[in-house]
């Protein structure tokens, strides 16, 4: 199972380092000739690419640090709000490229007792592909709630959604399940299987619902503080 995954990984990782060496070799041989918008829109796609690779290579580790039980677990009373907020910021240009409106619906301050790098892994995760899958001019909406004792948090988009069979396999290390985005991103399908990890980790549960053609919502419950 390990190895077909890592055979996965590995093929995508070729992906985005193929875009920006391709740019860069188009650009070299080209540049003269581009008006300043085409340059920019050039300039922009290495970026994203970059962005890409750098994502897959977080995810990576750290999935490759919890297989040998070397990834540190230390879960305190941790402000969600702020994690929260705080990853939104480094999507913020990502979503004005597509002009995709980020929603924040969440009280001042709520406190979870949770690993806060595992939890803003989670949502850097789940953010990223919404983005991903949302269309221009789109909605993504992250709510916090308390429920039965714990937070629940959601992400919701108005994207493409994902199909009742597809549903079964984002979460399976086996299915090596990924699909391109809808301005054709990338993605290795290893961001989730980490998220429920994490999130199992963490004494809480990740799922979602989703149709097709109309949007999804990622759940997720962690503990409140202690």
């Amino acid at each position: 199972m390990k190895d077909k995954f890592l055979s996965l990984i590995t093929h995508d990782l070729k992906n985005p380092i193929s875009s920006i060496q391709l740019i860069s070799e188009a650009l070299s041989k080209s540049s003269s000739n581009l008006s300043k918008e085409e340059l920019v829109n050039e300039i922009i796609e290495i970026g994203e690419s970059a962005r890409n690779l750098l994502t897959l290579l977080d995810n990576l580790l750290d999935w490759s640090r919890i297989q040998v039980g070397s990834f540190p677990f230390n879960p305190e009373n941790i402000d969600l709000n702020f994690i929260i907020r705080a990853n939104i910021e480094l999507f913020r240009i990502n979503a004005m490229l597509k002009k995709i409106n980020l929603i924040v619906e969440t009280e001042e301050q709520i406190l979870v007792y949770a690993d806060a790098n595992m939890v803003s892994t989670v949502i850097r995760n789940v953010l990223s592909n919404a983005i991903k899958f949302t269309p221009i001019n789109g909605n993504i909406t992250t709510e916090v709630k308390i429920k039965d004792n714990l937070i629940l948090v959601s992400i919701n988009d108005s994207g493409v959604g994902i199909n009742e069979l597809n549903k079964k396999k984002i979460f399976n290390y086996n299915s090596g399940f990924t699909t391109q985005g809808t301005s054709n991103e990338k993605g290795s399908g290893i961001g989730l299987i980490l998220c429920k990890e994490f999130i199992e980790k963490n004494d809480g549960r990740i799922w979602l619902e989703s149709k097709e053609g109309i949007g999804s919502t990622f759940f997720f419950t962690i503990p409140m503080s202690k």
